[in-house]
């Protein structure tokens, strides 16, 4: 009777140790987490190249007027200072996790305009780079002979997205360009980690009337290369979901202090009706 109640003792132990460290694995299967996994049969639109930035309410611009003719041209710059992260006459993709430090930019009200030397204001919502700079020539050419005319630029400063999620290093992405790639953006976090859900990536965007734009992608479909959303716009927000793994072992690990309680509660009592019986 005695060696009964041990061994049942012993067998309860045991299924209370087990369950406390169980952790779900992902299974081994490279269709979960493999990308553009139909590229082989995907035809490329051109559709999807066509993307060009807008300026929007809180966006930074920079811009520039030089000319032979210091005197007029300066009157219409600011001094400008940028890290190294950022060099707005770079024609490559520059990735940052740092925020350019520059503070001599215009910034763009809620109205929709910004406020510049000499000029005034200039309504710039929703136009693109190359559209401000024609208006700003327009605006700086009386001041300028035919022997000096202004060379105009204009460049978003800090242009940034923020990846969040099950990416290895979540958090803001800056580039000197005017377009950034979903998968650019991702990369520069490190990758998707393996309990990132690749057939579920959220983009959440605020259009020009503050109003909020969710889109979703299938990294494992290459498809998304054709998608109008592909490109990122300046201050989109993309998250990449926690897979059901990753839920289950969060889940686990709230439990576990619990269950390794009770198993030393058990195993305690189990030990003191074993001495018990031995007597």
């Amino acid at each position: 009777m005695k060696t009964h109640v041990v061994d049942f003792l012993i067998l309860l132990c045991a299924f209370f140790f087990v369950s406390s460290c169980a952790i779900l694995k992902p299974g081994n299967h490279s269709k979960q987490v493999a990308y553009f996994q139909n590229i082989d049969t995907t035809r490329m639109t051109q559709s999807s190249h066509d993307f060009t930035a807008r300026v929007k309410p809180g966006d930074r611009l920079t811009i520039t007027v030089q000319s032979t003719n210091i005197d007029a041209s300066v009157n219409f710059n600011k001094q400008l200072h940028f890290n190294n992260s950022i060099d707005p006459a770079s024609s490559s993709i520059v990735l940052s996790s740092k925020s350019p430090a520059s503070t001599d930019y215009y910034l763009v009200q809620s109205d929709g305009t910004i406020d510049m030397p000499v000029i005034g204001k200039l309504n710039v919502i929703n136009r693109t780079t190359d559209e401000i700079r024609k208006i700003v020539e327009a605006k700086v050419d009386p001041y300028f002979t035919i022997y000096d005319k202004p060379l105009v630029t204009v460049n978003f400063q800090g242009y940034k997205v923020t990846v969040i999620g099950e990416v290895y290093r979540p958090g803001d992405v800056y580039t000197n360009t005017e377009r950034i790639g979903l998968m650019e953006a991702i990369a520069s976090c490190g990758d998707l980690t393996i309990y990132g859900k690749r057939k579920n990536v959220m983009l959440i965007r605020e259009n020009v009337n503050g109003a909020k734009v969710v889109h979703t992608f299938d990294l494992t479909n290459a498809n998304i290369f054709n998608d109008p959303y592909y490109y990122l716009q300046q201050n989109d927000v993309v998250y990449v979901e926690p897979n059901d793994v990753k839920k289950d072992n969060s889940n686990i690990g709230q439990m576990t202090s619990l269950w390794m309680s009770s198993t030393s509660l058990t195993t305690s009592v189990a030990m003191l009706i074993v001495n018990i019986l031995r007597r």
